[in-house]
């Protein structure tokens, strides 16, 4: 699924919404699949808020 991390990282970084649903749209896979890809890459950086202004938000890595 690394298409997928791929194409988060690029909105992400662009400040583009990403949604679950559009990825899945996007990449034509179950939502449940791409749900579970980014919870096993991101760990806790990643949360997923629900509703019309929800989407994927990542928080930034803790660098010291």
């Amino acid at each position: 699924m690394q298409k997928v991390i791929d194409s988060v990282e690029a909105k992400n970084d662009a400040g583009e919404k990403i949604s679950v649903v559009g990825l899945a749209k996007e990449f034509n896979e179950p939502v449940k699949k791409i749900r579970e890809s980014l919870e096993s890459h991101y760990g806790v950086r990643v949360s997923f808020r629900r509703g019309r202004t929800g989407g994927v938000v990542i928080t930034p890595d803790a660098t010291n």
